[in-house]
């Protein structure tokens, strides 16, 4: 028997009630949020970074920032938000 559940059939509502009441929604969007802050952050530090004497070009190095930047919003906005969700800090 195959138990296995594509993602898109996934209602948030039960994986609330799984979940003790975590709010999948706002994590989601502090998540989504800290990626897109943290890419065009991470772009705007590469293209200065990478366009600097002996750099890999303004191009290259904007999207290695906005890659870098995105991955590192997204998790660290969404360990803040659990963190703020369960109460470990404000």
């Amino acid at each position: 028997m195959n138990t296995a559940s594509m993602f898109e059939s996934i209602n948030i509502d039960q994986l609330t009630d799984v979940t003790g009441g975590f709010d999948w929604a706002q994590f989601g969007r502090a998540t989504g949020g800290g990626a897109v802050a943290g890419a065009a952050g991470g772009a705007a530090a590469g293209a200065i970074t990478g366009s600097a004497a002996g750099g890999v070009g303004a191009l290259p190095g904007a999207g290695i920032g906005a890659a870098a930047g995105g991955l590192g919003g997204a998790v660290t906005s969404g360990i803040n938000n659990i963190g703020q969700q369960f109460g470990w800090w404000n």
